[in-house]
């Protein structure tokens, strides 16, 4: 198995060429994502929830144990290799006691060595490697203050209360959607992307090899799952605590409003028995010819019994 000393040589060398002159190029790429890379993307999302857990009781000088919802990204905006994570916390969370402490303050700046901290460290325990303790060495004294952890300053915006729902929509779409796809002449891609630092438009024009490359790279093995829940949120706690939050929310004077639920889109039956009542899989009497008849669920015909 490779360290991830090697894992990173290999990126940075397929980052510095970013061409697929073969099929097998893909292939391989995508398979050495799949068997290898995904182990360390599942400790990276742990790492994301200690993060937060350590600067949130650091900050109330209490053990508190908050709700995170973690979603992993791998897909840059212009399709390159970029794993990232946007995670979603609770304001506040439950002491030992059982006690809700709220939270409407995190200090910005300690999240960049909290970062820095239970990641180097996440890698030191998987890789235990000599050659991974002097390369975390050598970044802990190349960047004194930490490493880069994006929280927006002030308040949460007014539309915080849709943020899930924005995020859900991000995570099932594509790294890059058919209409930013300008020109494919079936030897070359050119497609568009808004850059991160110019907050411009760009455009980028590759080989139909590179472009496909840049896309099944991000194709995570069967069964990984890109969106997991920790703490409060976790499966086997929320349905506990549910009920406690509840109370303690309108305790505190919160009200509960804007929830909702993201669900699976209602099928055939569900649709018509909401809007009319009546399901359409159970037999009916028919006016005309006065017989039983048993509609198919998925043809759209009916069978006389």
């Amino acid at each position: 198995m490779l360290t991830f000393v090697e894992v990173i040589k290999v990126y940075v060398e397929a980052a510095l060429s970013d061409s697929y002159p073969r099929i097998e190029d893909i292939r391989s790429r995508a398979n050495f994502i799949q068997n290898i890379v995904s182990e360390y993307l599942a400790d990276l999302m742990q790492c994301g929830v200690a993060m937060l857990s350590d600067a949130l009781s650091w900050c109330t000088k209490v053990t508190l144990e908050a709700g995170y919802v973690v979603v992993l990204e791998t897909a840059g905006r212009s399709g390159h290799w970029t794993p990232h994570l946007h995670i979603l916390m609770t304001s506040g969370g439950m002491t030992p006691q059982q006690q809700w402490r709220e939270v409407d303050s995190f200090p910005f700046t300690v999240l960049h060595k909290k970062w820095q901290y239970h990641l180097c460290t996440m890698l030191k325990q998987r890789v235990g490697t000599r050659a991974i303790k002097d390369t975390i060495d050598a970044l802990w004294r190349k960047y004194p203050r930490g490493l880069v952890a994006y929280l927006e300053e002030g308040k949460v915006p007014a539309g915080g209360e849709g943020l899930a729902y924005s995020l859900a929509q991000y995570v099932v779409s594509p790294p890059i959607s058919l209409r930013r796809i300008l020109r494919y002449d079936g030897q070359r891609v050119r497609y568009w992307y808004n850059d991160h630092k110019t907050k411009r438009r760009q455009e980028e024009e590759v080989s139909a090899l590179t472009f496909i490359g840049r896309m099944v790279q991000h194709m995570l093995p069967k069964g990984f799952h890109r969106i997991r829940y920790y703490g409060l949120h976790a499966p086997c706690k929320v349905k506990k605590v549910k009920g406690l939050l509840t109370v303690l929310m309108v305790a505190l004077g919160r009200l509960i409003k804007g929830t909702y639920r993201i669900t699976a889109r209602p099928s055939y039956r569900e649709r018509v028995l909401a809007s009319t009542g009546r399901d359409p899989l159970h037999g009916f009497v028919s006016n005309v010819a006065g017989r039983k008849c048993l509609p198919h669920p998925k043809h759209w015909c009916c069978a006389h019994v």
